[in-house]
């Protein structure tokens, strides 16, 4: 939970309460809270690019060796 209120002090347009009607500010706290998930996974996913980039290379490399060799 202490987590969570540190991630969501990061998003400025939760410093102030200036909202009318409290449905609004629960779906900025909702909609910050999605924000932080998409980030997370965009990096999750970048890294998975990467590793799987470099699986292919070594693949490429590996072949490339064998063809020299034979």
């Amino acid at each position: 939970v202490e987590r969570s209120f540190s991630w969501l002090e990061k998003c400025r347009r939760l410093w102030k309460n200036c909202e009318r009607l409290i449905n609004t500010s629960t779906h900025m706290v909702i909609l910050a809270f999605i924000s932080l998930i998409l980030k997370d996974f965009e990096q999750v996913l970048k890294k998975s690019a990467a590793k799987e980039q470099q699986k292919q290379i070594s693949y490429d490399v590996a072949w490339q060796e064998w063809l020299i060799a034979n």
